[in-house]
């Protein structure tokens, strides 16, 4: 109990709190960020926590976002739409300010978290597949209770976020695999690392699967050509492209998901999956109302309301009926905040870029910010990740991991291995 009384211990154990729930329960995730909050606030020392605070590049940044958004309350006239969209929204800043009133986040406790979450995205696959064998018993036996929606009922995260954090954890723990196997470390490191492959294939979400192989197969290459075996590693890429290929072919659904992304002839109608058809279709009645509103926006209020007008304008009915998204966060940009709210979009991504060799230069340059970074760029394309918790949770989390690191903090001895 005397431990639970010192400031850095309470943190340590809610931060890694919060990044085993990201992949598991948005109650405890929320329980973990409030807890953090009232950790960092009614502890002595606050006020030089606050000098953090005013510093931070990051919560200029994100605060300036989510001013943004508040500014386009504005010129909303759907005022019912505004609160629970701000309400989302506010963890652009609030997030970033709990870490930041909690100190910051050292290199020695990043490389905690990371494997928390690690763990947590594990834990979360393995809950998902215990359930599976649960509602089999109790709902009869079907191949789709392993794959894509019905594999996620017990989480109660969509696929795609989910695969999202399985893609991360991957990564970050084929990264961390030692080279000398006999480390006790390594097992549950691999295992966790075939687990998550797996997790990935069983989700069936399409663009998470081309982004892991694209980026595994950029990271691979660039490695292997500055350490002078390229042509094994284009080898090896091919083998991996053909595995991803023969465990994606296993599956029904997944080859018919396969199918109608690959197919140019397929209507835009809607399916049980939804699919690459019908967000052609998003993405141009998207730009349709964002070509009348590129200065300002449409505003964080009316934007969902103009986008049903040119669905229906447009006749795609599923997409009016549902009230979609644009399914791709730059176009929500776009949309919602004009060519100025993309521009600073845009602005903050690069130079999250930058600051990944800054801060991790020990990493080299494929380093865990920049595999996240390039891993969400490519997410977003066709997924509006900033518009659900989910999304919005690990963006900032991984974001803090990296950016809110305290001048005094050590350099663990993993960060000198370059990849």
């Amino acid at each position: 109990m005397n431990l639970l009384q010192d400031f850095e211990t309470r943190k340590r154990l809610l931060l890694l709190m919060t990044m085993v729930s990201l992949p598991n329960s948005i109650f405890t995730l929320n329980l973990g960020f409030a807890l953090l909050f009232l950790n960092g606030l009614l502890t002595p020392g606050l006020k030089a926590r606050v000098e953090s605070v005013k510093h931070s590049k990051l919560l200029t940044w994100t605060a300036t976002f989510f001013g943004l958004y508040a500014l386009s309350a504005l010129w909303s006239e759907n005022q019912s739409e505004i609160g629970g969209a701000l309400e989302v929204k506010s963890q652009l800043f609030s997030l970033p300010l709990i870490v930041l009133l909690n100190g910051g986040i050292d290199s020695i406790l990043r490389e905690k978290l990371i494997r928390a979450f690690i763990m947590g995205s594990v834990i979360a696959l393995l809950v998902c597949i215990v359930g599976a064998f649960y509602f089999g018993f109790a709902e009869g036996w079907s191949s789709d209770l392993w794959i894509y929606m019905k594999l996620t009922r017990p989480i109660g995260i969509q696929p795609i976020y989910f695969s999202l954090y399985c893609v991360m954890g991957l990564f970050l723990a084929v990264r961390r695999l030692p080279a000398d196997f006999r480390q006790p470390t390594s097992k549950w490191l691999f295992f966790s690392a075939i687990m998550l492959l797996i997790g990935v294939v069983l989700l069936s979400s399409r663009m998470e699967m081309l982004v892991m192989l694209a980026v595994g197969t950029c990271w691979l290459l660039f490695r292997a050509r500055r350490e002078g075996w390229l042509g094994k590693a284009m080898l090896l890429a091919v083998v991996g492209v053909m595995l991803l290929a023969g465990l994606v072919a296993l599956s029904p659904t997944n080859r018919a998901r396969f199918k109608e992304m690959l197919s140019l002839n397929q209507s835009y109608q809607q399916d049980k999956w939804g699919g690459r058809a019908i967000r052609w279709e998003k993405w141009k009645a998207t730009v349709q109302v964002a070509s009348d509103n590129l200065l300002l926006g449409t505003g964080i209020g009316d934007m969902q309301q103009e986008l049903d007008k040119q669905y229906l304008k447009n006749d795609l009915m599923p997409a009016y009926q549902f009230h979609f998204n644009p399914h791709n966060q730059y176009l929500q940009l776009l949309l919602a905040l004009g060519i100025p709210g993309l521009c600073l979009f845009l602005g903050f991504m690069t130079w999250l870029f930058l600051q990944a060799g800054v801060y991790l230069p020990q990493q080299g340059y494929f380093n865990d910010f920049r595999l996240f970074l390039l891993v969400f760029y490519l997410s977003i394309i066709t997924e509006s990740m900033w518009e659900r918790q989910w999304g919005l949770s690990f963006f900032l989390l991984f974001a803090a991991l990296f950016l809110t690191q305290p001048n005094s903090a050590s350099t663990p001895a993993h960060e000198s291995l370059k990849t």
